[in-house]
């Protein structure tokens, strides 16, 4: 509940920034800043490891060989923090202007890209997460949210300029990965234990490989869905400019605030899922799957068809009258995270039964769907195109990975509910 209420606080916080945000600068400026945060965010997720992941599990499987865990872990997040950083500063010099960003403002993104060093906070996620210790995930998540949004409003009392901006959340987003770090690092430290170089041995070694094996497969497909919006936003600011890009990008941040949510019951659920399938009989549990499959989809309908109708309104009051054009795009848009939301629980059937191997291969389906119908639309229709692209590529994953998983259970004879066990 914590967690819950925490990303409730973290959505209007981020809706309320967003309103201060698009007022203070402009659709050009908005659309400059989006298209930087959303190239880094990107870089960040084609680099970074879902480290949180193997410290959850092996934490549960061998929990005293959890400081070494937590080693392997923290080595991996500083390694790709490194490495999104220099690749996303070469990518921003070398081709800008692919992804939407004017020559004239590099500077500008590779200051932000810098951000990108202390992305060190996977591990104290995992961490946190399986001693239970929520509030302190809770604490963290809202702070960043607030910080961001006292940053915003005094950015906006003062008529701050667009460098002024980037500077400012770069430096909120260092302080937020540190701080759970450093808080981390306390607490392992009043338990006594102690963390250790994971490449000093033979056997730490074999331990390595296996976090780095756990947290890649999640790496990509995490890194799949995510990126929709931003391949999206990118072709939109390379065919559109960056006032178009400001104006989608309103649409899909506010989208964003829901799929807070999102992420959060894939975490929650992820354990869950497993836990359930080794304590329920097969068939029963292929049971409780199809109707939550189908209380999912449901609600995501209706979700949806809110969105349609209340997109105009809501964009006008959160952004102004100049991001209203982006209403059709919003209410596409929510419903492709609706569509996501409604089979965020196939994620962890499948990787317990078969890995991640499957779901990498619908979602990259999905995103060639979004790249190959979305040039087109984005030329014909401008955002709504865009947006048009992005449901046509959550709708094709979700019927593959809902095929998938009702297929398994259902048509065949291979017992794959004791197989995600």
């Amino acid at each position: 509940m914590l967690l819950i209420g925490s990303s409730g606080v973290a959505a209007a916080c981020a809706l309320a920034s967003l309103g201060l945000n698009t007022r203070s600068l402009g659709t050009h400026d908005f659309g400059v800043l989006s298209l930087i945060q959303a190239f880094v965010a990107l870089a960040s997720g084609l680099t970074s490891f879902e480290s949180w992941q193997p410290v959850v599990r092996l934490g549960t499987r061998m929990p005293r060989r959890l400081p070494l865990t937590i080693s392997c872990a923290m080595l991996l997040d500083a390694i790709a923090a490194a490495f999104a950083a220099i690749m996303a500063i070469i990518i921003i010099l070398l081709s800008a202007p692919f992804v939407g960003i004017d020559s004239e403002y590099k500077g500008l993104a590779v200051i932000y890209s810098l951000c990108l060093l202390a992305g060190l906070a996977g591990t104290p996620k995992g961490y946190f997460r399986l001693r239970q210790e929520f509030h302190v995930l809770a604490a963290n998540q809202a702070g960043l949210a607030i910080g961001m949004l006292a940053v915003s409003l005094a950015l906006w009392w003062f008529d701050a300029a667009l460098p002024a901006y980037v500077i400012a959340f770069a430096a909120v987003t260092v302080f937020y990965n540190l701080s759970l770090l450093f808080q981390m690092l306390a607490s392992i430290r009043s338990s006594g234990s102690r963390l250790f170089w994971p490449l000093a041995t033979r056997n730490s070694k074999k331990h390595f490989l296996l976090v780095t094996k756990l947290s890649i497969g999640s790496s990509v497909l995490a890194t799949l869905i995510s990126s929709r919006r931003h391949i999206a936003l990118f072709m939109v600011g390379h065919l559109l400019g960056s006032s178009g890009a400001g104006i989608y990008s309103v649409a899909a941040k506010l989208v964003t605030a829901a799929s807070r949510f999102t992420l959060l019951l894939n975490q929650i659920m992820f354990p869950e899922f497993i836990r359930s399938a080794s304590r329920i009989e097969s068939r029963l549990f292929a049971r409780s799957v199809a109707k939550v499959s189908a209380v999912a989809l449901f609600i995501g309908l209706l979700v949806a068809s809110a969105g349609g109708f209340l997109g105009e309104p809501i964009i006008r009051l959160v952004s102004g009258q100049e991001y209203v054009p982006a209403a059709r795009a919003f209410g596409l848009l929510l419903a492709a995270e609706c569509l996501g939301m409604a089979s965020v629980h196939f994620n962890p059937i499948i990787q317990g039964a078969e890995g991640p191997v499957p779901l990498i291969r619908y979602q990259i389906i999905g995103s060639l769907t979004l790249v190959l119908t979305g040039w087109w639309a984005i030329q014909s229709e401008g955002i709504y195109g865009a947006a048009l692209a992005v449901l046509a590529c959550a709708t094709v994953a979700y019927i593959f990975t809902a095929c998938h998983v009702l297929s398994r259970f259902f048509f065949a004879s291979n017992g794959y509910g004791e197989a995600v066990k």
